[in-house]
């Protein structure tokens, strides 16, 4: 499976795909790698784990200021704006990571206030769609597709596309093909 950072694209401003992909190239998982898990993990951009069929080792992991910035040109933060991002103080690993979030979502004009939370608190308002950013993982116990794709993509698979309330049709119909 995968930690990720997750974007509620229902609230603004990562309701903007553009301020999303930005999101996504500014993050540093190189450090978000070194400092949530001590350098042994593997930075991931795409979907599938490297433990599953499918996953694609060409898509880069690096980052690109400039392309985020680029990204940024014409949305609400263009000129900058804030986030809050909610994580479940009871995950060891969960206010590290928000913490470099943070910082590399800074060099791009997004401001990231945190928002650390009792589990319950934070999982109701994960389920409730309650939040802007967050962080959480997904995992199978089984590399097999069926379980990840109807949890962290599709839009009605009961997780509500790993939560971050993403909704395409065409995704939908892509993720029910390959099961």
């Amino acid at each position: 499976g995968f930690v990720s950072v997750i974007p509620n694209n229902e609230q603004a401003p990562f309701d903007d795909p553009k301020v999303r992909r930005a999101l996504s190239a500014a993050l540093d998982r190189d450090k978000l790698n070194e400092v949530v898990w001590g350098g042994n993990s593997i930075p991931l951009a795409g979907f599938w784990p490297p433990s599953f069929d499918g996953h694609d080792a060409s898509i880069s992991t690096g980052r690109d200021l400039d392309a985020a910035r680029a990204e940024l040109v014409g949305t609400a933060c263009e000129s900058g704006c804030s986030a809050t991002l909610m994580f479940g103080a009871s995950t060891s690993w969960a206010e590290p990571m928000a913490l470099v979030v943070q910082d590399s979502l800074k060099e791009i004009g997004i401001d990231i206030t945190l928002e650390k939370l009792d589990s319950a608190t934070a999982v109701d308002r994960l389920v409730n769609g309650d939040f802007s950013l967050t962080v959480s993982y997904l995992y199978d116990y089984v590399p097999v597709p069926d379980g990840m794709l109807a949890y962290g993509l599709v839009s009605d698979g009961g997780l509500w596309a790993n939560f971050s309330r993403y909704v395409s049709p065409e995704m939908d119909a892509a993720a029910q093909a390959a099961v």
